[in-house]
This record gives structure tokens, sequence and C-alpha cells, in this order.
């Protein structure tokens, strides 16, 4: 979705064009539905998967405005589901990797093989799900990706959107870093860990968000 153009034999294709028209459309459909985007950061350094919790459309939205804001680690490879990159045409040509449901083996290598040079965003959930659903429907993807990438951390990126009084509702965003000697390293440890991880994470900024507490976010806009 960001910064790829060639690695590790697979070409991501990119269209300038396109990357404007999205850039145009994406600022007008956020600023048309929110007034206002806090964001509680942290960006490593070294490549990380970086897992999001999936509630809506506006949530790629948002993480392309986090990448544009440099709040995303350097060189980020998004993923998204064919399906959905045909569903919503606006991210064509913006050099998104799109995987099959299920993944295909030949669609995992290749991201095996990007995760070596960058850091990879994924949805875990697979799916849109709504925000106040638990436990989270975490497939097994992200957990296997870790398995072959010992060297990765994992960086949260938690979503939550409120509305209010005002016409416009409000995005709020929290990250956190879990370094890779932090965290897991068997498979079912790590399918265990995001799941919870997210959980908490999303909780948390669910409390921020309620309570008001955002002393220590940015408001971006």
């Amino acid at each position: 979705m960001f910064l790829l153009n060639f690695c590790g034999g697979l070409h991501v294709k990119k269209n300038k064009h396109s990357q404007w028209f999205f850039r145009w459309g994406q600022r007008y459909l956020l600023k048309k539905a929110f007034h206002q985007l806090n964001v509680l950061h942290h960006t490593p350094t070294a490549p990380v998967l970086i897992v999001v919790n999936h509630s809506n459309f506006y949530d790629s939205l948002v993480l392309f405005e986090l990448e544009q804001q440099n709040l995303l680690p350097n060189s980020v490879v998004a993923v998204m589901d064919k399906a959905g990159l045909d569903k919503h045409k606006l991210f064509n040509g913006l050099g998104v990797v799109p995987v099959s449901t299920p993944m295909k083996l030949s669609e995992y290598k290749q991201l095996i093989s990007l995760m070596k040079q960058h850091s990879l965003l994924i949805f875990p959930q697979g799916k849109e799900e709504h925000i106040e659903k638990r436990p989270f429907s975490i497939e097994k993807g992200a957990a296997s990706l870790l398995l072959k990438n010992p060297h990765h951390g994992i960086l949260f990126v938690s979503l939550y959107y409120s509305y209010g009084a005002k016409p416009k509702g409000e995005i709020a965003c929290r990250m956190l870093h879990i370094k890779a000697m932090d965290r897991p390293h068997e498979l079912q440890d790590i399918q265990h860990f995001i799941e919870t991880t997210m959980t908490a994470e999303v909780d948390h900024l669910k409390e921020d968000v309620i309570m008001k507490k955002f002393d220590s976010y940015t408001e971006l806009w």
C-alpha cells in the first residue's frame, strides 16, 4: 500500500496518478466523516510485523494518513485481501500486495521474502469485525509469518472510532511496539499473544476514548 517497488522477486505496481487520486480521496473521506484524529505513536526503526484491528472501511484510510505523517516504520508493505481490493477500487495502483483467501503457498513465500527487508502491515482478523466483538477472530497467518521471521518484533496498531454530540466523529489510534526478544517464538504462543495483546490494546484505547485521556496523544488534526 505504501512504499514498495520491488523486493524478493515480487513486483508491486504503483501508479503516481493513482497515488495522487487516492491521497485526495482519502483526505476528503476522512475529513467528511471525522473532525479529529488523536494518535499515541511508537515508531520502531527495525522491520516489524504491523498488526491492525479491522472494523470498517476507514481503517486503510487512517493507516495511509499515519504513513503520510511518518508515524509508521520506513518501507511498509501493506497486504490486502484480493476480494477487498476488487471491491474498493480506490486502492488500485498503490502498491498493495493482494493475497487470496485462503492464502496460496506462493503468496505466503512471497510475504516471507518481503519481510527480510520490509515491515509488513496486515489485518490479522482477515475480515471486518465489529469493534466490540470478543474474542477477535485471529487467523494463523500472522503467527506463521513471525515464526519464519524470529528477528521481527510486532507493532500493534489499534483503531477506535467514536461519535458524540458533534456531527462528525473522532478517530483514536494507539500503538504498542513489542521487540522480538520480548515476544513468544512458538507458533501457538505467538497466536495467543497476538489475540490477547490486540484485545487488551483495543480495550485500553476504548477506555482512553471514554475517559478522554489524551494527554500522551498527538492530535494530528
